[in-house]
């Protein structure tokens, strides 16, 4: 969607745990939104639904992220309930299973018809994985699909803290259907 960007929203409150103690509890979630007041209308929806003032304040803060490429697979999840017309994708599992999102860094080189001078540039692409392996099997795999024609080479892939996603109807629906 034009105008659209990626902004990560980091949050910070105080839950209860299983044993009944309370603990400090941090989590990120990426929001495909117009601009940053959207992303915060976004945040505040986040922090109702899931009461995380229940035990007090709640931090948070916004960035907005340089995401080019997000991709989708069936490791995530969607919530059924809408959050200010966004659908939710989020990852069943811990991150301490491995599954989680992953930002996997691609270098390119293509060679310059006019001058025969190589061209390099990099590019990071997100894609939820259950390994660093994985992701770059997805990333690789969806390189191919969309026949990429400068010659490329994975050069880093890390989990990212992402715990969900959070975008448009349309673009939710673009992305579930470029893997079916």
């Amino acid at each position: 969607m034009e105008g659209f960007n990626y902004f990560r929203i980091k949050t910070e409150w105080t839950a209860e745990k299983e044993d009944g103690q309370l603990q400090k509890v941090k989590t990120e979630e990426l929001v495909y939104a117009p601009n940053y007041s959207e992303a915060e209308n976004v945040a505040y929806a986040l922090i109702e639904k899931y009461d995380r003032t229940h035990y007090g304040s709640v931090n948070f803060e916004i960035i907005k992220t340089k995401i080019s490429e997000l991709l989708y697979n069936n490791i995530l999840q969607t919530d059924a309930e809408l959050i200010r017309e966004l659908i939710t994708s989020y990852f069943e599992e811990s991150d301490t299973t491995g599954v989680g999102m992953y930002q996997v860094k691609v270098y390119y080189t293509e060679v310059d018809e006019k001058t025969a001078k190589e061209k390099h540039s990099t590019e990071t692409i997100f894609t939820p994985a259950k390994s660093n392996a994985d992701a770059t099997a997805y990333v690789l795999s969806y390189l191919k699909k969309v026949g990429e024609t400068r010659d490329y080479v994975v050069r880093d892939t890390r989990f990212d803290k992402a715990e969900a996603i959070l975008w448009p109807t349309k673009v939710y629906e673009d992305q579930v259907n470029k893997v079916a």
